[in-house]
């Protein structure tokens, strides 16, 4: 039978932790992950390759999602909802914040930005795009 190692990053917490799931990798959900390690109130984060960006962190919150794999491997960061910086970092605008984007896998869109303004953004940046 096939299995899949997850290595997942709680917090930040330096050593990460690895478990296995008796599935294929392109069979695992999050819903499979999330009965193995039981951590409610925690946002999940996954390794995955985008086309604009490359490799990213992609959050996932849809049980039924499978997870994105590389080499029968799955790497994962899951951050507590209460201490969560996902929730800034996905957000554009403001001059002194971190450029990053939280990506969704439930709607393929990211969650960044796209408030139609635009007004504060003086330098081209590709980080973040609008979606209107």
């Amino acid at each position: 039978m096939e299995e899949t190692k997850i290595i997942y990053h709680i917090d930040d917490e330096e050593t990460p932790y690895l478990v296995k799931i008796p599935k294929a990798p392109e069979k695992v959900t999050l819903g499979d992950f999330k009965n193995v390690i039981n951590r409610p109130n925690y946002k999940f984060f996954f390794k995955a390759m985008d086309d604009d960006f490359g490799v990213v962190k992609e959050e996932i919150v849809d049980d039924d999602a499978p997870l994105p794999a590389f080499n029968q491997r799955v790497v994962s960061w899951i951050v507590s909802a209460d201490t969560s910086v996902a929730d800034s970092l996905s957000q554009c605008g403001d001059e002194g914040a971190p450029r990053h984007q939280a990506y969704h896998s439930s709607g393929g869109e990211s969650t960044g930005g796209g408030g139609g303004g635009g007004g504060g953004n003086t330098l081209d940046d590709t980080t973040c795009t609008e979606t209107d």
